[in-house]
């Protein structure tokens, strides 16, 4: 069993919370303590660490592959090109 040291606490750690009161604890869970309601996250999707290589090619050609089915007909009624080219832009903004 590895022992923790004082000095790794983690926020899964009962102790961690002792001492804050509700409100200090929603702000540490990023979360309005007003409305209780998910505060926005204003970190940019691309730091460090950067998605997995292998996932993020997996997952990108899974939709491209997803988006020719639906557009040549292929196991669905095929699909006009410029909606299928709406989703993508919809999806990227």
């Amino acid at each position: 069993m590895i022992k923790q040291t004082a000095s790794t606490t983690s926020t899964n750690d009962p102790d961690h919370w002792k001492g804050l009161n509700s409100e200090d604890a929603m702000k540490q869970l990023s979360v309005d303590p007003k409305t209780g309601l998910a505060l926005p996250n204003h970190h940019h999707d691309w730091q460090k660490p950067f998605p997995n290589v292998k996932l993020f090619t997996a997952i990108v050609g899974t939709q491209i592959f997803a988006a020719l089915m639906c557009g040549f007909g292929l196991t669905v009624p095929a699909l006009p090109w410029t909606i299928i080219g709406l989703v993508w832009v919809y999806t990227l903004i």
